[in-house]
């Protein structure tokens, strides 16, 4: 882009301002160089996202290993409790 600026301004000093050496527009040039640029910006930011979005969904999952895991303990807390119950609720049956 600061080449075809260059081009502009020697070609206006040498009076052919408005097209380079192939007859293509400055301007036009300069547009096509502008949408690219964007273009490529546009891509690397969509490819950013998608690695933003890739680290919070693993970053969300490792949070959510331990509250499973935790959940899991309680569970296998509670069903060991219950089997002493019915057993002490045996004993008691057995005795009497």
């Amino acid at each position: 882009m600061k080449r075809a600026a260059e081009q502009w301004f020697m070609e206006l000093s040498e009076g052919r301002a408005g097209t380079n050496s192939d007859g293509k527009s400055i301007r036009s040039s300069v547009k096509t160089d502008v949408l690219s640029h964007v273009s490529i910006k546009r891509v690397n930011e969509d490819q950013r996202k998608a690695e933003l979005r890739s680290r919070k969904e693993a970053l969300q999952q490792k949070k959510a290993t331990p509250e499973e895991k935790l959940c899991l303990k309680l569970k296998e807390e509670l069903e060991k409790q219950n089997e002493i119950n019915v057993s002490d609720a045996l004993s008691q049956i057995m005795e009497d």
